[in-house]
């Protein structure tokens, strides 16, 4: 009686291990990342109202606290409602006279997860409220930190603006997000994270901006010396004072892609128009990517002048061949270009300013990437790191519940009488 007793001890505890490893296989193949969200901080920031003592601004799991009211809110930017996420809101102490501001933070540990994941991703932006005050334009720059480095830090959002997040976290031991205030003091800073989480990334796409140009497009002021057209990687040249700022096109503001500002010099008597060029040299990456995506337009410019329509044209080459050419584009236009490019050396990207002879032909080609397969967001099948919840991990563990049956049953035969 014990030894069958032993027996259905045996077998009973080897089904269970294998009932156990097969759920887990089944709930982790439904992981979409890993959300900060759902982790624990190890730090982050709780404002309290000095009078109430009722938390105010600060830190929020997947939802971000009402500065009306401090309630918690859901997630909406531009529009859509996002379930997963981080709220933020930095805030300004008026109590003692002299305004005070406080800056927003969470800081996660993500040792224990950074050998499995390599990206941090979120959408950033400011919360849609229907209270909004005004035309008054309020700003809220968002900062990415990786082990205590500074690694990312948005441009300035105001309302309607939202900015891709997309950085490397691949050993790490830490993550800190921070929103402040920017050049105000208002308390209508309220920041969302959107779906802010780890990801595990394969090589699947190329930005050109992270490539070096064959050859590129510089124009110089003849007086200053200074640039002030052609090409620049991440950013646009502003025509108005020729410093480099963000790549905004409709209200988004892409990280990665390419700004190409043609030319139209007039110092002569005769305006001279120079178009903006930018060539790369793809010959060892088109056998593994076949095709290059851009969503191209131009740049959103508060001082855009009045009611006057200015047009560009941009264009694209593979090995010295025209393949795609975009419609006259003017303010708030915006084409999508995908084109193939298997087995192609060269590409190269052209702005002309069409019909007219302006200096606002500020091109933005957000996102210029080659392209082939679609990115996956659970880790990669490794030795270290098995495809887990895949047909075959999952066949395993169901071959594993038949092996402890086999080997339960050849116990009996050996030793229960």
């Amino acid at each position: 009686m014990k030894k069958r007793n032993f027996f259905k001890t045996v077998t009973a505890l080897f089904i269970v291990v294998a009932v156990i490893m097969t759920m887990g296989s089944l709930v982790a193949f439904a992981e979409d990342g890993l959300y900060l969200s759902d982790l624990t901080p190890t730090s982050a920031t709780e404002i309290k109202d000095p009078s109430s003592g009722a938390v105010v601004a600060g830190y929020s799991a997947d939802s971000v606290f009402n500065p009306y009211n401090g309630s918690g809110n859901t997630l909406l930017l531009k529009g859509t409602e996002y379930t997963k996420g981080i709220g933020l809101i930095p805030y300004c102490d008026r109590t003692t006279g002299t305004d005070i501001n406080y800056d927003a933070e969470v800081e996660f540990d993500i040792s224990q997860y950074s050998d499995s994941y390599d990206t941090f991703t979120a959408t950033v932006g400011r919360r849609d409220w229907p209270s909004d005050p005004g035309p008054t334009v309020y700003y809220m720059v968002c900062s990415v930190y990786v082990d205590d480095v500074l690694v990312l830090e948005c441009p300035s959002l105001s309302f309607g603006e939202q900015y891709e997040i997309c950085v490397n976290i691949a050993g790490a031991t830490k993550l800190k997000l921070v929103t402040n205030k920017g050049a105000y003091t208002e308390h209508y800073d309220c920041s969302i994270w959107a779906n802010a989480k780890l990801t595990k990334t394969t090589v699947t796409e190329i930005f050109l901006s992270d490539l070096t140009p064959m050859a590129a497009t510089e124009i110089k002021d003849p007086a200053s010396g200074a640039i002030v057209a052609g090409y620049t990687a991440n950013s646009v040249l502003n025509p108005y004072n020729g410093s480099g700022t963000s790549l905004k096109l409709q209200g988004k503001i892409y990280s990665k892609g390419v700004g190409l500002i043609p030319y139209c010099d007039r110092t002569t008597g005769t305006d001279i128009n120079y178009d903006a060029e930018v060539e790369f040299d793809i010959s060892q990456y088109s056998d593994s990517y076949d095709t290059f995506t851009a969503t191209v337009g131009r740049r959103d410019w508060p001082e855009d002048v009045g009611g006057a329509v200015y047009s560009m044209i941009c264009s694209v080459y593979v090995d010295d061949v025209l393949v795609v050419e975009t419609p006259s584009l003017t303010f708030g236009e915006v084409y999508e270009i995908n084109i193939n490019i298997s087995g192609a050396s060269k590409i190269k990207l052209v702005t002309n300013k069409g019909t007219d002879t302006e200096h606002y032909d500020c091109s933005i080609w957000g996102d210029a990437k080659l392209t082939d397969v679609i990115p996956n967001d659970t880790p990669n099948d490794t030795p270290d790191n098995p495809n887990t919840g895949s047909i075959d991990t999952i066949g395993s563990a169901m071959l594993l519940l038949f092996m402890c049956a086999a080997a339960g049953l050849a116990f009996k035969r050996a030793y229960v009488k």
